[in-house]
Formats: structure tokens, sequence, C-alpha cells
């Protein structure tokens, strides 16, 4: 699953225009002139100066593999290695499927008190899994935020 999607086309663009446009071709030709190979000139001069696309990068990364539940749906068949957006998926299916909607009216009209709390936590299980699942992502978006800001930036026209 994680090799499948360690390249996407897209980030790939945006992270190529980023160098082209940041970094000046005087580098290159200086670190050639002193006999630097192209791998040396990446290790040692890209890489460290493409510290904003590599924070986005990660940013966008982590919410695409954070937020996909189809995958582990398709590919994985035991239930421990399931990633946790599918195993929250299951879980909002089986609450729906006990509490179905069009029933539901029928029971609060019919009896108020006793079917409208199974009704209340269903909801509260579908707001906690929101929960648990946003906060991981909050917490790395505030880990990156100060490079996010710029990185997002780089596609946006100047003048």
């Amino acid at each position: 699953m994680i090799l499948m999607g360690c390249v996407d086309v897209w980030n790939l663009m945006v992270a190529r225009a980023f160098i082209e446009a940041t970094i000046p071709d005087e580098l290159f030709e200086s670190a050639g002139i002193d006999g630097a190979s192209h791998f040396t000139c990446f290790f040692k001069i890209v890489l460290p100066l493409s510290s904003t696309i590599i924070a986005v990068m990660i940013v966008y990364y982590g919410v695409a593999k954070w937020n996909d539940y189809f995958t582990g749906l398709i590919f994985i068949k035991s239930d421990y290695l399931l990633p946790l957006q599918t195993v929250m998926r299951q879980i909002l299916t089986t609450i729906q499927a006990r509490v179905k909607p069009e029933f539901a009216q029928a029971i609060i009209a019919a009896s108020p008190n006793s079917n409208l709390d199974g009704v209340k936590v269903a909801n509260l299980g579908k707001y906690c899994m929101i929960v648990i699942s946003t906060g991981p992502i909050i917490m790395l978006y505030m880990f990156t935020q100060k490079y996010f800001v710029k990185g997002v930036m780089i596609g946006s026209l100047k003048g």
C-alpha cells in the first residue's frame, strides 16, 4: 500500500517547479566545476535548500494517505492490519445499520424517550470518529505550518 502511492505526479511537478524557481543555476555550475556529480548536487545543494517544499509534500502525502480508506479495504485481508480510516468506516456503517433513518422518525414519534438515546449514541459515535481522525493531521499541520504557507504560494502568480 505504501509503495503504490510513494510518488504523486502532481506533487512531483510542484516540487520540480519550486526547485527550478528558487535554486539558481550558478550553484549547479559552480558545483560542477568543483567536480560534484548530479547526486552530490542533489544531496548537498538541492535538499538543504528545499526544506519548504519537503514540508509541504509531507503534509500533502500525509493527508492523502491518512484519509485513504478504500486502498486498505481493497488490498488488506487481515482485520488487524487495516488502516484506521477503514476501521472507522466499518464502525460508522455498523452504527448506521443499527439506527435506520426511516425508522428513527417513527420510533421517536411513538416513544420519544426510549429510542432517542440510541440516536444520540449513534451521533456521538460519529462525532468521536471525526475528532479521532482529524487530530493527527491537525498536529502534523501545526508542526509544518511555517513551511506550508510559503510552499502553497509556489504556483501563484507574481506581479
